[in-house]
């Protein structure tokens, strides 16, 4: 661990992360022949299905950190007999345990892993492991790889090559709010486990250390600036998740207890109990000291709402092809699609996140990356107060579906060579959001890789119903009946959840002919609203045409407290107005926009923008341009934060 000063190791609680993280390996490593046999195969709940190798290391890495024998010799037996394919994330495990716990590797094993790495290191020196806008979780690993595959094997080079790249992260702080793998139900937390490796292995070096420990703290910022605490979940907008991180837990309840204990009560988990759930992948992001400063726990501990977040972000260019590694986990069998891929442009955005001691509401104007598994708008509430666990918090989400794909089960997507099994329900829409408090304004369109032999386009709203389902529906002013129904005309959709209430307001999807506007189902145990573009016989678009085929929403969310009843909430922001037209002039040269303007009082959502090219002319709410506010965070000096020009160092 690094020897920091001793205010700096009290300031970072190593004592109380310790004692936590103790118990909860005591208890994981117990368990480990519920997961392998003796022989170091796995018998777990997802026995059957395709998982990386480098899944099977993270599950045991924890064992080597409790130091229990038994599940050492279980470890060990797993490691012996993987076959270590080539992956960004192998060779930093394995690095990880031959510096860490060389005295607890076989013989055999730890050569497998000193052989393994030597051959991989070179691999991790391209501009494809820099940090370029998009996934920020390979830079971080990377510099690991590097540096301590330098400092293991005595290759000088390498330790610079990852420092470079952590002066990389450091710019990107300097010009942005948070990083461009913002939030992330699966990533931030990993990028945070990867930066506290690296300030272990560079205690030698203060400098870079110091950097380091600045990266850490102001991804901490936007972490924990996510977690809504009433729900005990990460709040959106999500960069990047997938479905199981989205619907069910959205942060590590293991992490969340070991940084702050019992001063913030976490929902499905405590120190005392065992969840069978997290123990398949995730411990190992437990196993390092995490450097969150007092201050920052303090700012959690203590939070009082409204809360709200603002941050600028950055992305790099991307298009819809699909790249190998994400067909390893699609399927690995498949074939390259004959798709066209629009480039989508590199760029910024903002992120924002509104939070009352009922609801969050969280917003991105832009997409992260191509898209698919961006998450720009989320809404996570509780039903009821006081809350009595995970069945009285409901999340809902957006994604575009063509030809009716749907959440929960297997989807083929044959234009881009691929499926996605249930864990993975891609978004089949660029997305825009313009959010001001309790409301958003998404403005949609379809990708266009799917323009050909479409047979339905709509924009649906999604509503696990895992843990519960609201109490009323209405379409317009009729009550929906058993969850399902629909509507020829357009009309705004009225939920009521306990003592949280939210409003679906359709902008003007475009019409290609269809059989209903809108429709309220339940599939694969989903709640769905759709408002939908077009309903019928298999056809093919035309790219502008297809380009421009507009969909999108307003929400409304509020609950018991500020409106009082169901009834009021619907008069009070049912007196909208809504204008959502393509326009054109001389001037353009054959060009078009979309304007988009939601109001009513005290509200005013605007955006206008090219949806061929996805230029943005304005964003605005209530007259503010969307993206001029680098951070803003309730309750924190912004300045005083690293990279923010007040300083480097709190």
């Amino acid at each position: 661990m690094p020897k920091l000063a001793k205010e700096e190791a009290v300031s970072f609680d190593y004592a109380g992360q310790r004692e936590r993280r103790k118990h909860i390996f005591d208890v994981y490593s117990s368990c480990h022949d519920t997961l392998f046999n003796e022989d170091g195969d796995y018998i777990g709940p997802d026995k059957g299905r395709y998982m990386p190798p480098v899944n099977y290391v993270h599950m045991c890495l924890p064992y080597f950190a409790a130091g229990n024998p038994d599940a050492i010799r279980k470890a060990n037996a797993v490691i012996r007999k993987l076959s270590l394919q080539e992956c960004h994330f192998m060779p930093n495990r394995s690095l990880w345990l031959l510096r860490d716990y060389p005295h607890l590797l076989d013989g055999d094993v730890k050569q497998k892993l000193t052989d393994y790495c030597r051959e991989h290191l070179d691999d991790f020196t391209g501009v494809d492991h820099d940090f370029v806008g998009v996934n920020d979780n390979f830079p971080c690993i990377s510099a690991y790889t590097l540096m301590a595959g330098s400092l293991l094997f005595n290759r000088p080079g390498l330790y610079a090559r990852g420092a470079e790249r952590l002066h990389q992260l450091k710019e990107m702080l300097t010009r942005r709010g948070a990083a461009s793998e913002y939030s992330s139900p699966t990533y931030s937390l990993l990028q945070l486990h990867t930066l506290a490796m690296l300030a272990e292995l560079t205690e030698h070096d203060r400098e870079l250390h110091t950097l380091i420990l600045g990266c850490e703290e102001r991804i901490w910022v936007d972490y924990l600036a996510h977690y809504f605490l009433p729900a005990g979940r990460l709040a959106g907008p999500y960069s990047r998740s997938y479905t199981e991180t989205l619907t069910r837990w959205s942060s590590h309840p293991g992490a969340l207890y070991v940084l702050l204990g019992e001063r913030v009560q976490l929902r499905g988990f405590s120190g005392q109990e065992w969840n069978g759930h997290l123990a398949v992948h995730n411990h190992y992001l437990l196993t390092q000291d995490f450097h969150c400063p007092a201050y920052i726990r303090d700012w959690v501990a203590s939070r009082s709402y409204p809360f709200a977040y603002e941050a600028t972000t950055e992305y790099n260019s991307s298009s819809d092809k699909v790249i190998s590694v994400q067909k390893l986990w699609s399927d690995p069998n498949s074939e390259d699609g004959e798709a066209e891929h629009d480039e989508y442009a590199s760029g910024s955005g903002t992120i924002s996140t509104y939070m009352t001691e009922e609801y969050s509401l969280g917003v991105a104007s832009r997409e992260w990356h191509c898209g698919s598994q961006t998450d720009t708008f989320v809404a996570l509430y509780t039903a009821q107060n006081p809350i009595r666990g995970r069945k009285d918090v409901r999340m809902i989400y957006a994604r575009y579906s063509v030809n009716d794909r749907l959440p929960g089960q297997m989807n083929e997507y044959p234009e881009l060579g691929t499926r996605n099994s249930p864990y993975l329900f891609w978004d089949q829409g660029r997305k825009l959001g313009v959010h001001h408090e309790r409301a958003a304004m998404m403005v949609y369109k379809p990708r266009m890789y799917a323009r050909k032999q479409a047979s339905s386009l709509r924009l649906m709203l999604v509503m696990p119903l895992e843990n519960g389902e609201p109490e009323e529906i209405w379409l317009g002013d009729r009550r929906v009946e058993e969850m399902t129904g629909e509507s020829r005309e357009l009309c705004p959709v009225y939920l009521k959840d306990g003592h949280t209430y939210l409003a679906f307001f359709p902008l003007v999807p475009v019409n290609h002919g269809r059989q209903r506007a809108v429709r309220v189902e339940r599939a694969n145990d989903y709640l769905l609203l759709s408002f939908y573009n077009y309903e019928g016989a298999p056809r093919s678009f035309g790219k502008k045409e297809f380009a421009l085929t507009g969909n999108g929403f307003v929400c409304e969310i509020g609950s018991r407290a500020e409106y009082g009843s169901f009834e009021a909430f619907r008069g009070i922001v049912g007196q909208n107005r809504i204008y959502d037209e393509y326009l054109s002039n001389t001037h353009m040269r054959d060009t078009t926009v979309r304007k988009s303007v939601y109001t009513r009082q005290g509200v005013e959502l605007a955006c206008e923008y090219s949806p061929v090219s996805e230029g943005i002319r304005y964003m605005t709410a209530n007259g503010r341009v969307i993206g001029e506010t680098k951070l803003r965070v309730d309750g924190l000096d912004e300045a005083a934060l690293p990279f923010m020009g007040g300083g480097e160092k709190r």
